[in-house]
């Protein structure tokens, strides 16, 4: 229970019924609000870089949290924009360190920046 309140975390309910012990966690409003841990999160963005991103490289930053990697077609495809479009986000994003590049031509993929600008 400590440990679900040190993270700021509703307590877990504990119920038994029918020889059957449940305990129930609750997750916060907003996932990404969730404290983390260790000293230092996996990615995280501060406010005055946030407010320079726009509405399409937020999306990216989001799709990037849940699948840890990325191609240009498949952010594409998901956002309903064009590649040069998605290429242009990503550029930025490359230039603020918020967002790292791997292979080349067909096979390159984007994964978020463990040490982004700040």
């Amino acid at each position: 229970m400590r440990e679900s309140v040190g993270i700021d975390l509703t307590r877990p309910r504990f119920q038994f019924r029918d020889g059957h012990f449940k305990v129930i966690f609750f997750a916060p409003e907003d996932m990404l609000k969730l404290k983390s841990q260790s000293t230092r999160p996996f990615f995280e963005v501060t406010d005055t870089v946030l407010e320079t991103l726009n509405t399409t490289q937020k999306s990216i930053i989001r799709i990037m949290l849940e699948k840890r990697e990325v191609r240009v077609m498949e952010l594409a495809e998901e956002l309903d924009l064009s590649r040069p479009a998605i290429q242009k986000a990503i550029k930025r994003m490359l230039d603020m360190r918020l967002v790292t590049k791997s292979g080349k031509a067909r096979d390159t993929s984007y994964h978020l920046s463990e040490e982004p600008a700040e």
